[in-house]
């Protein structure tokens, strides 16, 4: 019972400063105990704003890729009904995971498809044959809803949708 009393803070003996310097003293020394437990775990403000600055750089490359791949398909959509009219070529908007095979260069987020791979023309992708389908979909790292067992002239339109309205 004596204890108890002992705890108990008599008015005006501990000032609201105290208290909360207290409070922050016992954070401090808890985050420290978690460090040496944790083996090092805690992470610095400045770990952490290299990351998020690192994680916004990431998103604003994706969110101004996808405004230009839009606008080009914009453009695009418009030549429609011409099967000569030079297509512009889209920006990447999805990263690789692995590297691309077979000669396809590696691409970061916003880079335009080279012109050896993206086709010139409408005519030009309508005409594509199965390995210029296949190099487009691992430069984009895409598959353009492309599924097992769809015929040519299925894949040749499912890049068509793409190129144009995305």
């Amino acid at each position: 019972n004596d204890r108890k009393q002992a705890r108990q803070v008599q008015p005006g003996l501990v000032s609201e400063a105290q208290i909360h310097a207290s409070k922050k003293r016992k954070t401090a020394i808890e985050f420290a105990h978690a460090d040496e437990t944790y083996g090092n775990a805690m992470v610095t403000q400045a770990q952490m704003t290299t990351a998020l600055d690192a994680a916004l750089d990431d998103l604003s490359t994706k969110i101004t890729a996808t405004i230009n791949a839009e606008s080009t398909r914009r453009y695009n959509s418009s030549t429609i009904t011409s099967d000569t009219a030079r297509l512009r070529r889209i920006p990447k908007t999805v990263p690789n995971g692995a590297p691309p095979e077979g000669g396809i260069p590696d691409a970061n987020v916003g880079d335009r498809c080279p012109a050896n791979i993206f086709p010139a023309t409408k005519a030009q992708l309508q005409s594509m044959n199965q390995l210029a389908i296949d190099n487009l979909r691992a430069w984009y790292n895409q598959d353009f809803g492309i599924g097992v067992g769809d015929t040519i002239k299925e894949q040749r339109e499912k890049v068509l949708e793409f190129v144009y309205w995305g």
